[in-house]
């Protein structure tokens, strides 16, 4: 009885373990069925990254392409500014070396102006000095009557000394004052002319007409005669020097 006991007690302990072992085992199953999903879903999880990556990977490598492409074109548009701002420094280089040149030249031109006009004038005043002693002698050599000489010589001399001495006091006044009285006689073409041009031309004709007074006192002297046409010569050698004289004026 006793032995039955005791291999009853081993048989119940035997049915345990074997319970617990299979409990156990069932268990450990269970883990490792749970662990194999666990690793599939990351698996699964991983080969979606995977994935993901590869397409990012992708995008960015577009996106890296594009920005070359750009980069590229980038630099080709920065060479065809620099080449159209090495055109543009040129032609603003040449426009600036025009427009001195042009400058210059204008200078040059005004310059030349100036000095022909200064030179224009000295001649017009050598030329009405060179007239009025051709007048004298013209004067002098038509044989006109001393008398006619030195009252033509007065008269000339009563109206040039008051602009030679209204000159000497407006130099420094207005040149556009006109004159308001007419000389008579070999001056009617002067009307109208500024009164220091009329003084100046006073002053330059008064040794003119003295010179020609002497020279007609000394042919008065040796006792000339009047000739037919000196009147008339008289007249157009005058006309002449008025017109010579108004031409110098003009210039």
């Amino acid at each position: 009885m006793a032995e039955r006991r005791a291999l009853s007690a081993l048989y119940w302990e035997l049915e345990e373990e074997r319970n617990a072992s299979a409990i156990a085992a069932n268990q450990t199953m269970a883990m490792i069925t749970r662990l194999q999903e666990e690793k599939a879903a990351v698996q699964m999880e991983a080969l979606q990254y995977q994935r993901m990556m590869e397409e990012q990977s992708e995008f960015d490598q577009e996106a890296l392409q594009m920005l070359n492409e750009i980069l590229i074109k980038r630099e080709k548009e920065k060479r065809e500014l620099e080449k159209e701002l090495d055109l543009l420094r040129k032609k603003v280089a040449l426009c600036e070396s025009k427009e001195r040149r042009r400058l210059k030249r204008a200078e040059v031109n005004a310059k030349r102006k100036a000095s022909s006009s200064s030179s224009s004038t000295e001649d017009c005043d050598d030329r009405s000095v060179d007239n009025g002693g051709t007048v004298t002698a013209s004067l002098a050599s038509a044989g006109e009557s001393p008398a006619d000489l030195e009252e033509e010589r007065l008269a000339i001399i009563d109206q040039l000394k008051p602009l030679a001495e209204n000159s000497s006091e407006n130099e420094e006044g207005d040149e556009g004052e006109f004159c308001s009285s007419r000389i008579s006689g070999s001056l009617e073409g002067y009307e109208g002319c500024p009164r220091t041009m009329l003084g100046w031309r006073a002053k330059s004709l008064l040794p003119l007409f003295e010179a020609a007074a002497m020279e007609s006192g000394a042919n008065f002297s040796q006792g000339s005669d009047l000739k037919p046409g000196h009147e008339q010569t008289k007249h157009a050698i005058l006309e002449n020097a008025q017109a010579r004289e108004l031409d110098a004026g003009f210039l």
